[in-house]
């Protein structure tokens, strides 16, 4: 296992231990649908804050073109979302953009589990290569731009026959 790998498992997936349950955290994310319940948030805060400081080229060339509203919405980067630190995040569409690099070959299962729990919050979640995005950002732009007027996923107990 890799350092870096180490470094991320560590960062996006640690144990929470003030919720007792899952139900727990996915009322409160519900709620506070932008970050992650108060315990995890302290937990995570600081890894975010320390991988903003170091993004890949991919994720950097990617945040000069989403800061400040460039597509008209707010971003966040390396933003804590309940136990996980996403790439980027827009909480008014429910977005998700992950840049994916080479730590994420072989995690398909990880990354599915992942987009699940997220999008057990309503949150819809698109992926891009590195490559993707440091060889055709219009693309990756168009593809971000349409996920955020497509209808965000409901949340778990929000949607149709639900309740």
């Amino acid at each position: 296992m890799t350092e870096a790998f180490s470094s991320f498992e560590a960062h996006t997936s640690p144990p929470n231990p003030l919720s007792a349950s899952r139900e727990g955290e996915q009322d409160e994310l519900s709620r506070n649908h932008w970050h992650s319940p108060p315990g995890q948030w302290d937990l995570l805060k600081e890894p975010a804050r320390e991988m903003r400081k170091k993004p890949t080229d991919a994720e950097q060339v990617l945040w000069q073109r989403l800061r400040r509203k460039a597509l008209g919405l707010r971003f966040r980067r390396q933003h804590p979302l309940d136990r996980f630190i996403v790439d980027f995040c827009c909480p008014a569409a429910k977005l998700v953009v992950e840049v994916d690099g080479e730590i994420h070959q072989g995690l398909t299962e990880y990354d599915a589990e992942r987009e699940g729990i997220l999008g057990s919050f309503g949150y819809r979640v698109v992926r891009f290569r590195n490559e993707q995005v440091l060889s055709d950002i219009g693309s990756v732009l168009a593809e971000i731009r349409k996920a955020t007027v497509e209808t965000p996923l409901p949340a778990r107990g929000e949607g149709p026959g639900e309740g």
